[in-house]
C-alpha cells in the first residue's frame, strides 16, 4: 500500500516539474527577438574604366612557302647522269646546278658562231687602227681577253658615231647578238636553283628525254612562308598592312610571330569573307601546314572589354548601382570567342564579375571582391 502512494507521489512530482519546465521554456523564448538573416544574393563585382582597347581578332588558315615554283625545261634534251640526285627532299643552295641536261650540240653551235664573231673582229682591227687609232687600243684588248677565255663579254661602248656605223656595216654587232643568243640558250641546259630550297615534286630520272615546256618538278624555299587567312568585311576594316600576328601550331607547342603584307580588297562572293596573308620567317614550318592564332588590330577609343557571358539579347547588361542591379544598354564593337569590346556608357562601370542566376532589374545583391555564388 505504501509503495503505491509513493508512486502516485512520485508521478505528481514529475507532472508538476515538466509543467513548470515548460512555462520557463515560454517565459525565456518571449523575452529574446527573433534571429534574422541577411537574404540578398552575394555578388562578386568588378570595376572597369573607360580607355583604349586593342583588338585580337582570331585567324587561323593554311601555310605556303612564300618562294614557291615549278620546274620547266625551255630546251629539249636527255637528262644527264649526274642529275641523278633531283629527287624529292633533296636540298640546293641558291645557283646550284639541279638538273644538267645533255647540251653536245648547243655547245657545238655556240663555239661556231663566238669563233665566227672572234674572226671578224680580227678582220676589222686593221681599219680601226687606221681611221681611228685612239680606238685601237680598246679594241685589241677586248679581242685579246675573248681568246683568252671561253666568256662572251659584250662590245665596248662605243660614242664615236662613225666608228659605231662603221662596226655595224661589218656586222659586228649582229655577230655578237647571235653568239649572245646561242650562249643563253647553251646556259638553259643547266637548271639552277634560284634560291636556297628543297625540291617537293620530282618528276624525271637520269637519261630520260625532256622536251621545251615540260614540267620537271617543284621546288620550295626555305625560310619564309606567307599564310592565308579570312576575315569578315567589318573586321577586315580594322586590320592594317604591317600589323602583327601571333600563331602556334595546331597542337600548341611551337609558337610564330607574323606580319600582315597583303590585304584583298574585295569580298568573296561564296563566304563573304576578305582574304588577308600573313609573312612569317622560320625554319620549323612546313609548306601545307595549319596555324592558328590571333592578330593584333588597331585600339579602340572610349572602350571595355568585358566577358561575353554578361550580355544579354545582344546590347544590354547588368551594372551594378547602390547595391542593385540595375539593366544597362550598350553598344557592341567587336566580339570575339570569350569576350566582347563595347562602348564604354560612362567613365567607369561596376560589372558583376560573372553572369548571375535569376538577375532583374532593383535586385538587392551584397558585393564581395571574391568570386562567391
Amino acid at each position: 500500500m505504501k509503495r503505491r502512494q509513493w508512486a502516485i507521489i512520485g508521478g505528481i512530482a514529475i507532472l508538476a516539474f515538466a509543467v513548470f519546465f515548460k512555462n520557463y521554456l515560454a517565459t525565456s523564448a518571449e523575452g529574446k527577438s527573433p534571429i534574422t538573416r541577411d537574404q540578398r544574393k552575394l555578388i562578386a563585382y568588378q570595376d572597369l574604366k573607360a580607355g583604349s582597347v586593342a583588338l585580337r581578332i582570331p585567324i587561323d588558315g593554311p601555310v605556303e612557302a612564300l618562294n614557291k615554283i615549278e620546274i620547266y625545261s625551255e630546251v629539249t634534251g636527255v637528262v644527264g647522269t649526274q642529275s641523278q640526285k633531283f629527287k624529292e627532299g633533296k636540298g640546293y643552295q641558291a645557283g646550284e646546278i639541279m638538273l644538267h641536261l645533255e647540251n653536245s650540240e648547243a655547245q657545238s653551235n655556240y663555239q661556231s658562231t663566238r669563233s665566227n664573231y672572234l674572226s671578224l673582229l680580227s678582220q676589222v682591227l686593221p681599219d680601226i687602227k687606221l681611221d681611228y687609232p685612239e680606238r685601237f687600243d680598246t679594241y685589241y684588248q677586248y679581242l685579246r681577253e675573248l681568246n683568252n677565255g671561253n666568256g662572251l663579254q659584250s662590245p665596248p661602248k662605243e660614242s664615236n658615231e662613225k666608228l659605231r656605223l662603221f662596226l655595224s656595216g661589218r656586222n659586228v654587232y649582229s655577230a655578237y647578238q647571235n653568239a649572245e643568243a646561242l650562249r643563253v640558250r647553251l646556259s638553259k641546259y643547266n637548271i639552277e636553283a634560284p634560291f636556297d630550297g628543297t625540291v617537293t615534286d620530282a618528276r624525271v630520272e637520269s637519261g630520260q628525254l625532256v622536251r621545251a615546256g615540260q614540267i620537271l618538278g617543284e621546288f620550295i624555299g626555305k625560310g619564309q612562308f606567307e599564310m592565308i587567312s579570312s576575315l569578315s568585311p567589318d573586321e577586315a576594316r580594322l586590320v592594317q598592312i604591317g600589323d602583327s600576328v601571333l600563331l602556334s601550331s595546331t597542337d600548341g607547342r611551337r609558337h610564330y610571330t607574323g606580319e600582315v603584307f597583303r590585304k584583298n580588297e574585295k569580298v568573296d562572293p561564296s563566304n563573304q569573307r576578305i582574304s588577308i596573308y600573313i609573312r612569317i620567317k622560320a625554319d620549323n614550318l612546313n609548306d601545307g601546314e595549319y596555324l592558328k592564332g590571333s592578330l593584333a588590330g588597331q585600339e579602340i577609343e572610349n572602350a571595355m572589354k568585358i566577358d561575353r557571358k554578361l550580355l544579354i539579347d545582344e546590347n544590354s547588361l547588368f551594372r551594378i548601382q547602390d547595391s542593385s542591379l540595375v539593366l544597362q544598354k550598350v553598344k557592341v564593337l567587336h566580339r570575339e570567342p570569350q569576350s566582347i569590346i563595347i562602348e564604354a556608357p560612362d567613365s567607369s562601370l561596376r560589372l558583376p564579375q560573372s553572369k548571375v542566376t535569376g538577375a532583374y532589374t532593383g535586385m538587392k545583391i551584397r558585393l564581395t571582391k571574391n568570386q562567391a555564388e
